[in-house]
């Protein structure tokens, strides 16, 4: 026999796949048009991490992006850097960094994107795991 909770769980689940499968959307529409638009971008790293301990205040999600030659953070460790025009780039990397919460949404925390531009003028998306070390 079905109750009401289960109703309300089934509910649940719908929601929250239907919530992920729209932020995929988004990260995927978004990744399309950089890769389709701005031929010299070969890769883009994103890690998002949230921190193990902050002084006693919350610890938030927090995601740092890197588009071809543009590396604020360093995320391509010295790695050569495409030739992009730095304007293309950042106007990515603006974008990406938008979507913050639609990553949290699909990957969580902890994780690092290296989504490289594959031959057919496609990309892929590989997925490992991040310690931020905090």
């Amino acid at each position: 026999m079905t109750t009401r909770l289960d109703e309300l769980a089934n509910e649940f689940d719908a929601r929250e796949a239907a919530r992920k499968s729209g932020a995929q959307a988004n990260i995927d529409s978004v990744l399309a048009a950089i890769f389709e638009e701005i031929g010299t971008i070969n890769r883009i790293r994103i890690q998002g991490w949230t921190m193990g301990f902050n002084d006693g205040d919350p610890c938030y999600h927090s995601q740092a992006v890197a588009v071809g030659g543009d590396d604020e953070y360093d995320l391509l460790d010295g790695e050569d850097r495409d030739e992009v025009d730095e304007a293309l780039a950042t106007k990515a990397a603006n974008l990406l960094a938008s979507l913050e919460g639609d990553f949290e949404i699909v990957y969580d925390t902890n994780w690092t994107l290296d989504i490289v531009r594959d031959e057919g003028g496609g990309y892929q998306v590989n997925h490992s795991d991040y310690d931020c070390g905090y």
